[in-house]
């Protein structure tokens, strides 16, 4: 029996990719955010540096745990700025940035910010290496909510959009 070939299988109008934004929108965007991160004075210049450096690591790290860390690690530098009160410092820059007509309160419960602060502190205090299968699917959707969280702040932090990481979290 022979395979049909693909050309038979996918209409030759869905064959191609087609971006949803235009090259143009793609130059102006990292024009902009260049000139936003140029704008920033040396302390926010170099704490967006630091940030990006643990984000990206949380994005590359393979182990769940360390995305975690890592992520929070991003939270910690920014917004909380060196204060123990990271999910306060958070839902607060959210509030002021993002969510005004929400509380602050009210963010930190929908992401889940003082419960991930409170695994931050069993995976460090407990040496927690990997996340138990009993825990997963709870862990795994914080982990989510925490890229998210770390993605905003980090662009609110380079003078960016927010973008809409946080939307189906909030609603």
């Amino acid at each position: 029996m022979t395979r049909p070939r693909v050309s038979q299988q996918i209409p030759s109008s869905l064959q191609t990719a087609s971006p949803s934004i235009t090259p143009e929108t793609v130059v102006s965007t990292f024009q902009n955010g260049f000139s936003n991160v140029q704008k920033l004075d040396a302390n926010d210049r170099a704490r967006l540096q630091l940030a990006a450096r643990w984000f990206r690591r949380g994005h590359e790290a393979l182990n769940q745990v360390d995305k975690f860390l890592f992520w929070w690690t991003v939270l910690e530098i920014y917004p909380a700025k060196g204060t123990i009160h990271v999910a306060r410092e958070t839902a607060n820059l959210l509030q002021m940035s993002i969510y005004v007509k929400m509380n602050a309160s009210e963010i930190k419960t929908k992401l889940e910010l003082g419960p991930m602060h409170t695994m931050r502190g069993k995976i460090v205090h407990t040496g927690q290496a990997f996340v138990e299968d009993s825990e997963r699917s709870i862990f795994e959707r914080r982990l989510e909510k925490l890229r998210a969280t770390a993605t905003v702040c980090l662009r609110l932090l380079a003078g960016m959009s927010p973008g809409d990481d946080l939307e189906r979290f909030i609603k």
